[in-house]
């Protein structure tokens, strides 16, 4: 078994701790914060770069403020968060004191990594970060004008069960908080098959959006957390990753204009939710 930090053997009385108030839809599908999707909370970290900061403002669109303090987080943390909150609708999976419990295995298939050493050493790192975090998020209420703050780690401890030889995780039982701001349906065998985090990141951002409005190519390399260091660079990454999308059906077409603004044609209009859970 793969070292991790934030693994704990699971003790044989394990305290509740309370279960986040998620979407009805979360058990059907795989639902996201509309803040994790608009921002560059889970932003694109090339290999090797990744950094801890303290208290970082993290670009974001439509009044979303956050700050983070942890290891900067990428597209495939969000793959295990999403997963995680997925499972923890499953009431199958839900073991005394409230943990879910999983297999390393499906956990591992779901997300599209390799089972196996490789993939089980990965995963153990990405719930590190996610457990061994701070994040703060403030989002404005559309219908009363006034701000809510969510404050706290993403997934709150993670345990291996010897007798079993299963894991389990809790995440943290505020993050309801998040989705009464407003969440999306992802389209979950569409992100999975992309080739890469810009794309997975553009599916996101795209999917979370009632209106698309043309936005700039620069604006776009800001909210997505690129670490990408010229904009001509970026450019050609982004349009690779717009076709990535045509090419799996997340989009119809898209253009880019003379003032360097991205056109978006979806397929269909996407609903957002965004308040109701």
């Amino acid at each position: 078994m793969t070292k991790s930090k934030s693994l704990q053997m699971l003790p044989d009385n394990l305290e509740d701790q309370q279960l986040p108030t998620l979407p009805v839809h979360a058990n059907i599908e795989h639902v996201a914060p509309n803040s994790c999707l608009q921002s560059a909370l889970f932003g694109l970290i090339e290999k090797g770069t990744r950094k801890y900061v303290k208290q970082q403002k993290v670009a974001s669109l439509n009044g979303i403020e956050i700050w983070y303090t942890g290891e900067q987080l990428d597209q495939s943390d969000l793959d295990v968060f999403l997963h995680a909150i997925h499972l923890t609708t499953d009431k199958k999976n839900i073991q005394p004191g409230n943990a879910v419990r999983f297999s390393m295995n499906g956990f591992l298939a779901a997300t599209g990594k390799t089972v196996g050493g490789s993939g089980e050493k990965w995963l153990m790192g990405v719930i590190d970060r996610l457990a061994a975090n701070m994040v703060y998020i403030e989002v404005p209420d559309s219908y009363t004008g006034k701000r809510q703050m969510y404050g706290g780690s993403l997934i709150h401890d993670f345990y291996y069960d010897y007798k079993t030889e299963t894991y389990s995780l809790r995440l943290n039982g505020s993050l309801g908080a998040l989705f009464e701001r407003g969440w999306t349906s992802v389209q979950w065998e569409q992100r999975v098959s992309l080739s890469n985090n810009l794309s997975k990141w553009l599916h996101g951002f795209y999917n979370s959006m009632q209106t698309i409005f043309p936005m700039q190519v620069s604006k776009l390399l800001e909210l997505s957390g690129s670490s990408c260091g010229r904009l001509s660079d970026f450019r050609r990454a982004l349009r690779r990753s717009l076709d990535n999308l045509v090419e799996v059906g997340a989009l119809k077409s898209w253009t880019i204009d003379n003032e360097d603004k991205i056109h978006i044609v979806r397929l269909q209009t996407k609903k957002v939710i965004e308040k109701t859970v």
